[in-house]
């Protein structure tokens, strides 16, 4: 019997946000307890907590999917694990055309000096929350578990929209901005989530979305490389902008919220789109 899907449901998968910050606090907390871990190096530290952050969602996940909502991983196209080239393709052609495009713009480097064991404790931080655990856990969150549920609740399209706001908004929790700010990074934020739902509906897999999200976030968000308006302390290579322009540096959120970034993200965002449409199109 076809399950009916009501607002009990919406309710539900709403949990999977909550679901996104208690196992980062959760794993954070394992990470710094003095009792648990904290002999290990803080290397090894942060490995692990990538790893239990994933471990912690894939069990809440496993509750909430399979317990409350009555959907398995493979209807929210987390399993099968699978990627297409082209997608791997894409996933490093944005974040690198983004960066080209940036350093077009007058500025100076500014490299600063970090030891052996400041850059691996970088890395590894770098690596494992913003390349791996972030990706993957968002991923199944919103392009997994919530895409589902509101396309079965109302459409494809619907789904899109609500999930791609929804990732834009959770991006500032936490942050100290204004009014322009708020709307100029939601903006920009959802625009990658509405492009990330769009390879996931052409997919029909979550994976394709996380490699693209995991090499955005270590490209454009990891501290080994960073171009914006100011000189942030914990990147190895900076480049900074001679204008303090909002529309370059993207205010309080940085680069990814700058003009350049959105004009570049709609593009891709038409792209997916029409190829979204010609594979209809095929079944047609």
């Amino acid at each position: 019997m076809k399950k009916e899907w009501g607002i009990k449901d919406i309710f539900i998968a709403f949990l999977g946000i909550g679901l996104l910050f208690g196992a980062l606090i959760l794993s954070v907390a394992i990470r710094d307890s003095e009792s648990l871990v904290f002999r290990y190096p803080i290397e090894v530290r942060n490995i692990l907590m990538g790893i239990l952050y994933i471990g912690f969602v894939i069990c809440g996940l496993l509750v909430v999917c399979e317990g409350l909502l009555k959907i398995n991983f493979r209807d929210c196209r987390i399993l099968p694990i699978k990627v297409k080239t082209i997608w791997i393709i894409l996933a490093f052609i944005m974040p690198l055309l983004v960066s080209g495009i940036l350093l077009c713009f007058p500025g100076e480097w500014l490299n600063i000096e970090f030891s052996t064991a400041n850059v691996i404790t970088t890395l590894s931080f770098t690596l494992m929350f913003f390349g791996v655990g972030a990706p993957i856990v968002e991923e199944m969150i919103f392009r997994g578990m919530m895409l589902t549920v509101f396309e079965k609740k109302w459409n494809k399209g619907a789904a899109i929209v609500l999930t791609s706001v929804l990732f834009g908004v959770i991006h500032l929790i936490g942050q100290k901005m204004g009014l322009r700010d708020f709307l100029i990074m939601t903006l920009s934020v959802s625009l990658i989530g509405a492009i990330l739902a769009i390879v996931t509906f052409i997919t029909e897999s979550i994976w394709s979305s996380v490699v693209i999200h995991m090499v955005w976030n270590i490209i454009i968000m990891g501290q080994i490389i960073s171009i914006g308006g100011v000189r942030p302390l914990y990147s190895r290579y900076n480049y900074t902008f001679n204008s303090d322009s909002f529309l370059l540096t993207g205010g309080a959120f940085g680069i990814e919220a700058s003009l350049p970034v959105i004009i570049i993200n709609i593009i891709f965002l038409i792209i997916v789109w029409k190829l979204w449409k010609k594979e209809d199109n095929k079944f047609s």
